[in-house]
């Protein structure tokens, strides 16, 4: 298409130098700029530089054939004017195809972004990740690391058909989510009856340890009102949950053909201890003390205080609590 335009051009431009006047012909000159700027932006950098020479070598082969026929072999200072040109439609056609794949990778990252987070974080949120940015490339920052477990899964779906064993976690993950989404987390990941969730990135937010306390006491709650509808049958789901507050690495982690958002580092590991610590307390929600203290002062719950322990893979010893909802809190949504 765009050396169609060229080839145009340039006949236009040849008969513009026999019959019409300078004026004619230096505009008819710089119209060599519409085929390179149509290729630049529909090929980007190889279009856009092949095009811009098409028309250099298009532009000056006509002055030279035109300047010799009627000048002699001399040529006047509208054909010097003119040669000087060429090079700025190569330089044009670079610069603007170069432009166009910068603005066509950034929006491939982006549409990479949206597809990859409209699937574990709710949609206002991937909104905001789209419009001010957030936490994408491996990069330190402090969150908040949710862990919830369903306890006594492998008993209880001995001898049940998997297609049912299916229905029920897929239940019991879309009523989970759906909360982790109202406080703004993100879903990391799904292990086994496990659900993994972070509070606190891809966007920043000072009050992350309140949301996620906050969604784990929606999530107990919750499930009483579906566990006495008999949502889930005659066996009622219990939880245990696990929360810790403290420096991670978030980012994309995996290759170009599957890339994944995740966050690593000692706060993960100490979340799902916590959470393996509540059979153990014989309590539904375990904080760490970083957790409690991240919360103190932001209409917080009743923080009751368990222990001092020793946590697997760690030195020192941490104080875990656990929470409940202060009272005169709303009724868990029906």
């Amino acid at each position: 298409m765009w050396m169609a335009g060229v080839l145009v051009l340039t006949v236009i431009h040849a008969l513009a130098l026999t019959w019409a006047t300078p004026l004619i012909s230096a505009l008819t000159a710089r119209l060599f700029l519409v085929p390179v700027a149509f290729a630049a932006v529909a090929g980007g950098l190889f279009q856009g530089s092949a095009s811009g020479l098409a028309a250099a070598l298009g532009l000056v082969s006509v002055m030279l054939l035109h300047t010799g026929h009627r000048h002699g072999g001399g040529w006047d200072a509208t054909f010097t004017e003119h040669l000087i040109e060429a090079p700025f439609f190569v330089a044009f056609g670079a610069v603007t195809g170069f432009f166009r794949d910068h603005l066509r990778r950034e929006q491939r990252r982006r549409d990479r972004a949206m597809d990859l987070f409209s699937r574990f974080v709710s949609p206002s949120v991937v909104e905001e990740i789209m419009a001010r940015g957030a936490i994408l490339e491996g990069e330190e920052t402090e969150a908040t690391v949710l862990f919830a477990d369903v306890r006594g899964f492998t008993s209880r779906c001995e001898g049940m058909p998997p297609s049912d064993v299916f229905n029920l976690l897929n239940r019991f993950f879309g009523e989970m989510v759906a909360i982790v989404f109202a406080e703004r987390g993100l879903l990391d990941k799904y292990i086994g009856d496990a659900v993994m969730a972070v509070f606190g990135v891809p966007i920043r937010s000072p009050d992350h340890a309140a949301h996620a306390v906050r969604a784990a006491l929606a999530m107990i709650a919750r499930l009483e009102v579906l566990n006495a509808k008999g949502h889930f049958g005659d066996n009622p789901i219990r939880i245990g949950i696990g929360i810790h507050t403290g420096p991670l690495m978030a980012g994309h982690v995996g290759c170009l053909e599957r890339m994944e958002y995740t966050v690593m580092g000692d706060t993960v590991n100490v979340a799902s201890r916590l959470q393996a610590l509540t059979k153990e307390y014989g309590v539904s929600i375990l904080v760490s003390d970083a957790t409690r203290a991240a919360v103190a002062g932001l209409d917080a719950p009743v923080f009751r205080e368990l222990d001092l322990v020793k946590v697997r893979g760690r030195s020192g010893a941490l104080r875990i609590h656990t929470v409940e909802p202060r009272s005169g809190s709303p009724a868990p949504p029906e």
